[in-house]
């Protein structure tokens, strides 16, 4: 569209000349703003990783908002029945007092939400079920993966599911960096 508002607004004896001059002086702010803007998401996310622990590859959001969260599993986790959500929490992806609808793999559905002050789900006994039933050791990676607002898939993750979710993730932010390069 501004291209051909270009070819529309020049004349051959470069009387509109001052407006492209303005056109082009405006695209080279687009670009370095882009780029500022660039340098400040990669500093949040290095706060994020560094300040506060978080690690960017264990948590996505879709385009749609849906969040995908990977939680490592540790063996207070697994004596106390919780599922904590610290990182998550940290890094705004939720929040304490948050209601969660949440499927097993079994299919079992119930109710939860999270605990504020703990960063953990409020229900035990189904955490506590799952983990016995998906045979979730110490060190093990489960995957909560939201299917619509509010709706979560609680599952195991699998020996290459963080392969698989760093090739998403690598697609989706190169995605973003060709979207970027189009615009400019």
């Amino acid at each position: 569209m501004i291209v051909a508002r270009i070819r529309d607004e020049t004349d051959p004896e470069g009387e509109n000349i001052e407006w492209i001059r303005e056109c082009a002086t405006y695209a080279g702010t687009l670009k370095r703003d882009l780029a500022t803007l660039s340098a400040i998401g990669t500093n949040a996310e290095n706060a994020l990783t560094e300040i506060l622990s978080f690690d960017g590859d264990r948590a996505r959001i879709t385009t749609s908002g849906l969040r995908t969260l990977a939680i490592e599993v540790s063996q207070g986790m697994l004596n106390q029945h919780l599922l904590t959500l610290t990182d998550a929490k940290r890094s705004g992806l939720v929040k304490g007092g948050e209601k969660f609808k949440i499927q097993l793999p079994d299919g079992t559905i119930f109710s939860t939400e999270l605990c504020d002050p703990g960063n953990k789900l409020r229900e035990r006994g189904l955490i506590r079920k799952f983990y016995a039933d998906s045979n979730v050791t110490e060190g093990d990676t489960v995957v909560m993966e939201e299917k619509s607002r509010g709706s979560w898939l609680l599952r195991r993750a699998h020996s290459g599911d963080q392969a698989a979710e760093d090739g998403e993730l690598n697609k989706l932010l190169q995605e973003l960096s060709d979207d970027k390069s189009d615009k400019l």
